[in-house]
């Protein structure tokens, strides 16, 4: 049975002040015993200064921690960057990437990625694989065009079909992101089926049905109902809803009394 999942993405935003408050009002608006629900999981994904904070006020174990991004070297001449080795030293075996800021923003490149789906496969941690279209490739009708082209990164980074265990895959259509524009529930099951259908060709059935995809795209309370019941979606990628407590609360309520 596939693993319902809801993430946050924190991006640029967020505080060393705004630590303590935001999950103490979170943890009082959920049910604390859905945090140990094997088939319910949680991700906090923001800059990495805040996450050594962070892992002050979540409950060990239950929550995971996750970086937005890594270099793909251990080490080196690379000023600024931070290693997924530095991850792993202070705890953090879980990473973001391919996100589509960092793609449109930052020139991140299938190359690029193909780099950082080794390291972090060779250190056996886990990652949340972002894929998605812009606007221009939607009306183009291209959507089903650059995702294969990206997820053939992915197959090709990660051959063998035990290397899926430990991913992720986030579709979020960048024409969604932070516009409020989000993907009718009809649009997103159509693309995940596809997602899911690509997996299988890759390597099995089998494979397809155990990954978990995730909707990316101004998903919030009001409307993660309505997808949650399409059969291929598994779960959300948040980014600004998720900066909200008392609606990223109401979001794993609903999330994880989903069977």
């Amino acid at each position: 049975m596939r693993k319902r999942i809801l993430a946050a993405n924190w991006k640029m935003n967020g505080s060393k002040a705004m630590l303590k408050p935001f999950f103490d009002q979170f943890f009082k608006i959920i049910d604390m015993s859905s945090l140990s629900s094997p088939q319910h999981k949680l991700y906090f994904g923001m800059p990495y200064l805040y996450l050594e904070g962070a892992r002050s006020y979540i409950l060990n174990g239950k929550i995971t921690l996750s970086a937005q991004n890594c270099h793909w070297a251990e080490s080196g001449a690379f000023t600024g960057e931070i290693s997924p080795v530095m991850l792993q030293d202070f705890g953090i075996n879980t990473v973001i990437i391919g996100h589509s800021e960092r793609r449109q923003f930052f020139n991140e490149t299938e190359e690029t990625l193909d780099k950082k789906l080794h390291i972090l496969k060779k250190l056996n941690m886990q990652v949340i694989y972002c894929i998605g279209e812009s606007l221009e490739q939607k009306e183009a009708k291209e959507t089903l065009k650059v995702l294969q082209m990206q997820l053939k990164t992915l197959f090709t980074a990660l051959p063998n079909k035990s290397d899926l265990e430990r991913v992720v895959l986030a579709y979020e259509p960048i024409w969604a992101i932070g516009t409020g524009l989000a993907a009718t529930p009809e649009q997103a099951q159509e693309v995940h089926r596809f997602i899911r259908g690509t997996i299988a060709e890759a390597y099995d059935i089998d494979s397809a049905e155990k990954i978990s995809l995730l909707y990316g795209g101004s998903s919030n309370a009001s409307n993660i109902v309505s997808l949650l019941v399409q059969p291929d979606i598994d779960g959300f990628l948040v980014g600004g809803a998720a900066l909200k407590p008392e609606e990223f609360g109401r979001m794993w309520r609903d999330l994880s009394q989903t069977p």
